[in-house]
């Protein structure tokens, strides 16, 4: 991993066996084989026998996110109040979880409890300023009690946080309509028909708006549009009916009002507006109906699924489980990768065509299968692992859970097509549920496959646009592309949606960096650094730019913090050592003597290898050898790179030899071409930008 560092939220399903007596280990276990099943009277069992496995709470996964997640399975069969009581427990565990308040507050509302529903919204907004989804739901609450200015300031909040939310829009446009604001709730209906043009609500709200602004010529338009994209939408067909009659167009207005009659015969304001538009007279009164305030957003998320931490280069940072969005339908995007997969997706409930339902024996057979696979995974024995699944898929075919891990393990052997014809199944499966390419893209990334990468990115985003780890992963996979601009947007996007994302700052920093914005990359490193103090590589990573900004005494600072919290990452050791030349004899010789005796053997891996070469104790030639032997050509050519700046580094600061140093650089910006920290210091020391 070079000497600049990328955090990335890694996400694998990683399950681990469960043990008897009842061991921690088993709360992994079981809360991974919930996270894993579809149904939730399944999830649910699971879910319980993780809470009852648990022995104590730890802060690699507290029982508050088991509760959450059970509570979240009893809410999607309609079991209230044990949902209600999970969601008790959730917060009670842990006091500053957000989205338990947004769930519970969510259920409070549909069971009458106006007032308990806002505590909840309000207090998930005091634990979580940028939970865009906790204010839309209290925009929600207090529009429906009428309070319409409170409920404009919280859809406000909501669209800050999240621009591209086009139900918040929608919803300020409705509360700004019921205030007589109707230019201003225009704006917000043209913003979300902006975001979303297949949506026929926000047209039908527009149009009710120009009616009421007494321009009925323009509403046809609108409700005509909404028809369009819903026949069977009675409101905006009745509403055209009135938009035409006032319009002066009696026929066509009269057979609106007649398919209205056709549905709801017993409209007698219809019936009364047909006979009078069938007599060629005007409409008594106007009463254009605009619908209902769009439902809560992102009710009973889950995501909440404990993850073993697995590294990415020196990146040690933990994982994200999916997000199991659970969306019902098919649409023609499903039908199309059903097509192309032939494996066909399933509305909830829906039975493959020529199998028969597992019974609850073979689930459980099939479970067991799929646990053992995951521990076997974990031990490095890829072979049986996958024999283990297969098992547990054939047991159960529409197990998504077991179709990502094996094609990860595929992924991990090399086998692309059959990892993604796995993950192809798993998407057939689930082609709504964006945790799925987030995770093939998690898969890509690590095999270098950054542009279809960025594509699984990409899906995922689009369905779900609120999550920031999907922006901050494309923007990953965009810096490793050579894309620091647009890596840039994505952090950005990310920040936007959680501003206290302190690894999208940081790998922003990185970006920055590599364009050659070294203030806004302190800035970030900074911004970094004051939500998560104790981030090893954020410290290193600010210590090159404060380096470079000739800010010496900083950088040995941060260089000596990234070493008390990573002592074995060679790449803070190796810019303490070159600082410390600079900037003192005494202390550069204790340093020296230090990493000389920790590197004292020869080490054939990387950095390591650098690290020694550094020091004088590995020759060019053996070094470059080293850089060369990485199969991958890419990622040998920016090795190499690396050794010839960290030797010109060597010659600048150890050995006081500028002009050498000089071609040492040049060198290494010849070697490769690629967008890394080695080419961008090289280029700094070159020509000073």
């Amino acid at each position: 991993m070079p000497g600049f560092m990328i955090r990335i939220v890694l996400v694998f399903a990683v399950v681990l066996v469960a043990a008897s007596p009842a061991s921690p280990e088993d709360f992994f276990s079981y809360s991974r084989m919930a996270a894993g099943a579809r149904d939730p009277e399944t999830k649910i069992a699971y879910w319980t026998s993780a809470i009852e496995s648990r022995t104590e709470d730890t802060g690699d996964f507290p029982l508050s996110r088991a509760f959450f997640n059970r509570g979240t399975a009893y809410a999607r069969i309609g079991l209230t109040k044990r949902a209600l009581a999970d969601y008790d427990r959730a917060v009670a565990a842990d006091p500053r979880f957000a989205k338990a308040y947004n769930n519970r507050g969510i259920l409070r509302w549909a069971s009458g409890d106006r007032h308990g529903a806002l505590a909840d919204y309000d207090r998930a907004v005091e634990v979580s300023p940028s939970f865009f989804e906790a204010y839309y739901n209290r925009g929600i609450a207090r529009s429906a009690a009428r309070d319409y200015r409170r409920a404009i300031e919280d859809y406000t909040m909501a669209v800050s946080i999240s621009t591209r939310y086009a139900k918040a829009y929608n919803n300020r446009g409705i509360a700004r309509a019921a205030i007589g604001e109707y230019p201003d709730a225009i704006a917000d209906y043209d913003r979300a028909i902006e975001i979303d043009p297949n949506d026929p609500v926000f047209y039908n709200n527009r149009g009710v708006a120009l009616v009421r602004m007494d321009r009925p010529k323009e509403a046809l338009t609108d409700f005509s549009r909404a028809l369009a994209l819903s026949p069977s939408y009675t409101t905006a067909r009745r509403n055209r009916g009135i938009a035409n009659h006032l319009a002066g167009r009696y026929g066509p207005a009269a057979e609106d009002y007649r398919m209205v009659l056709r549905e709801n015969p017993g409209d007698r304001e219809i019936d009364l507006g047909r006979r009078r538009a069938l007599a060629g007279r005007k409409l008594a009164s106007v009463k254009v109906t605009g619908d209902e305030t769009k439902t809560t957003g992102r009710e009973f998320r889950m995501g909440e699924t404990p993850a073993k931490e697995r590294p990415f280069g020196m990146d040690r940072g933990p994982g994200r489980d999916p997000s199991l969005d659970e969306r019902p339908g098919i649409g023609s995007a499903q039908r199309r990768e059903a097509t192309r997969t032939g494996l066909p997706a399933l509305r909830p409930g829906e039975k493959r065509e020529g199998t028969r339902e597992p019974g609850p024996e073979q689930k459980r057979a099939a479970g067991e299968h799929y646990a053992r696979g995951i521990e076997l995974a974990k031990k490095g024995n890829s072979g049986r692992a996958v024999a283990e699944l297969s098992r547990a898929i054939r047991l159960n075919p529409d197990e998504s859970g077991a179709y990502v891990e094996r094609g990860r393990l595929y992924a991990e052997r090399g086998d692309l097509a059959q990892a993604g014809a796995d993950f192809d199944k798993a998407i057939a499966l689930s082609p709504e549920n964006p945790s799925l390419y987030y995770n093939r893209g998690i898969i890509l990334y690590n095999k270098k496959l950054y542009n279809r990468a960025i594509e699984d990115f990409s899906r995922a985003i689009a369905l779900n646009p609120g999550d920031p780890e999907s922006f901050n992963n494309r923007g990953s996979a965009r810096l490793a592309a050579g894309e620091p601009d647009m890596a840039v947007r994505d952090y950005t996007q990310a920040l936007a949606v959680r501003s206290d994302y302190a690894r999208a700052s940081a790998n922003r920093g990185v970006a920055l960096f590599y364009r050659g914005d070294f203030p806004g990359a302190l800035s970030d490193f900074n911004s970094a650094l004051r939500i998560d103090p104790r981030d090893d590589l954020a410290l290193h990573n600010r210590g090159i730019v404060r380096y470079v900004l000739g800010d010496r005494r900083g950088a040995l600072s941060d260089f000596n913090a990234a070493i008390a919290l990573d002592p074995g990452n060679p790449y803070p050791r190796i810019w303490r050592l070159a600082v410390a030349t600079e900037e003192s004899v005494t202390m550069s010789s204790a340093y020296r003597a230090e990493e000389s005796a920790r590197y004292a053997r020869p080490s054939p891996s990387w950095p390591g290898a650098l690290m020694r070469g550094f020091l004088g104790l590995t020759a060019e030639a053996e070094l470059l050898r080293i850089a060369s032997t990485e199969k991958d050509a890419r990622l040998a050519g920016q090795r190499r790179a690396e050794a010839l700046y960290y030797l010109g580094l060597r010659k600048k600061t150890m050995e006081k030899k500028s002009e050498p140093a000089m071609d040492y650089f040049k060198r290494s910006l010849a070697e490769d071409t690629s967008v890394t920290h080695a080419r961008r210091l090289a280029r700094f020391e070159v020509s000073g930008d």
